[in-house]
């Protein structure tokens, strides 16, 4: 009877001590890279996911309407201020962030990395 005893509270300890270490190793995991894992990468604007970038046409969200003000105040040539604030990734908001980042960085932006959005941001 003593050695059934043992044995469930070895088991139990053994069980506890991984749970731990998983945790431990869960927390770790989520934290390596700033682009990586779901971290929330915190800037001006509030928190944003950078497991959200690369932004790229079909996107729709917070995120994406931040881009959208973005290239609204930031970039100056028309028809950037027509870009409707509406959250969702489409050819007008890939045609204006084209166009933005053309003119901003002297680059083609197919679709908008966690650094363009946050150089954009910072402007």
């Amino acid at each position: 009877m003593k050695k059934k005893i043992v044995i469930v509270v070895v088991v139990i300890l053994v069980v506890f001590i991984l749970a731990v270490i998983y945790s431990k190793w869960n927390q770790k995991r989520k934290s390596i890279g700033p682009i990586k894992g779901g971290v929330k990468v915190y800037g001006g604007g509030g928190p944003v996911a950078a497991a959200s970038f690369p932004l790229k046409r079909g996107f729709k969200g917070a995120t994406v309407r931040e881009l959208q003000q973005l290239i609204n105040t930031k970039c100056t040539q028309p028809p950037y201020s027509l870009l409707v604030v509406d959250g969702d990734f489409g050819p007008l908001t890939a045609a204006a962030a084209d166009r933005c980042f053309r003119e901003l960085t002297g680059h083609v932006a197919e679709q908008v990395s966690y650094a363009e959005f946050q150089n954009l941001k910072n402007r």
